[in-house]
């Protein structure tokens, strides 16, 4: 997964601005420096309307000693659905199902922290309704 930077952040790093903002290298470092942070902030905004405030946690998942992945979501439920829909199933609801019929299989799900680590196992939660 790609790491998110804050338009902060951007527009701290002449690096990151070219990488995110300054693409085509129309604006050189001076300009760059010649601006405040505020105003940097000021042109993403601008270009790419209002800085997301979500905030999204990434969750792993791992079954039967296989390390399927990271899933970056705003809640478990939604990082499991998303999870189940990339391995070919309708929802979470559908794959557990079908695991079931054939056996059954833990599959093992963790948040990763920040630094890193994975979290103790978390208990599957039903995807809320709405």
């Amino acid at each position: 997964m790609s790491q998110q930077h804050t338009y902060a952040a951007i527009a701290s790093d002449f690096a990151l601005w070219n990488e995110f903002v300054n693409t085509d290298g129309a604006m050189t470092e001076q300009e760059f420096d010649a601006l405040t942070v505020d105003q940097k902030v000021a042109l993403q905004v601008e270009a790419f309307g209002a800085e997301a405030t979500e905030s999204l946690s990434t969750f792993n998942f791992s079954a039967n000693a296989i390390d399927y992945g990271n899933w970056q979501a705003a809640d478990q439920a939604a990082a499991q659905e998303a999870f189940a829909s990339d391995a070919g199933y309708s929802s979470w609801a559908a794959m557990v199902e079908q695991a079931e019929e054939f056996g059954g299989s833990n599959i093992e799900i963790r948040k990763v922290l920040e630094n890193g680590q994975l979290s103790e196992e978390l208990p599957a939660v039903e995807p809320s309704a709405g």
